[in-house]
């Protein structure tokens, strides 16, 4: 076992029982004892004191839930085409908007655009910017959403309701964000 690559310190055959805290890549490791016994190095897991945790910046928390939105539509409009009718339907050029046309595709690729870009830009817009577009496409995706589950099968609607929850919480995030102390 190297125990350099996997951050620890070497040591020596003649260190007695005990417990060190560790540091490895920004990470507090404080749960190997080393005793000696037979001349041999054995290790014995210790119990942790406590859980740390890590606190989350809110660019990466709306990152996570704008990419777990986009799954959820993904998935929806994927189980969805196992209704009865639906394959038929589309392949006769019946779509919810109406008839099939490059009008109606636009639209609904319209639609995809903002979900799929927020992702990018919950990181990389400056932070006032980001907050104001979080909490308007949060909030226009659940009404979005709201419309979009009304007579829809029961998987559609779970899918529906755990979409308006994610895209509350995207709006909770961007508005509650934390304000920087300026000095």
């Amino acid at each position: 076992m190297d125990d350099i690559e996997k951050g620890t310190k070497q040591r020596s055959m003649r260190t007695p029982l005990c417990s060190e805290t560790y540091k490895v890549s920004g990470f507090r490791i404080d749960k190997m004892a080393y005793v000696w016994s037979n001349k041999e190095m054995i290790e014995e897991e210790q119990p942790a004191s406590a859980l740390h945790d890590l606190k989350v910046d809110v660019k990466l928390k709306l990152f996570a839930l704008w990419c777990s939105l986009v799954f959820f539509f993904i998935y929806g409009d994927y189980f969805e085409l196992y209704q009865p009718g639906k394959l038929q339907g589309m392949i006769a050029g019946k779509m919810a908007l109406g008839p099939r046309s490059q009008g109606v595709l636009l639209a609904m690729a319209a639609v995809m655009v903002i979900p799929s870009l927020m992702p990018f830009l919950s990181l990389a817009l400056p932070a006032a910017v980001n907050r104001w577009a979080n909490v308007a496409s949060g909030t226009l995706y659940a009404v979005i959403m709201i419309l979009a589950i009304r007579g829809g099968w029961h998987f559609y609607i779970l899918y529906g309701f755990i979409e308006i929850a994610l895209t509350a919480l995207i709006v909770w995030f961007a508005w509650t964000w934390p304000k920087q102390q300026i000095s």
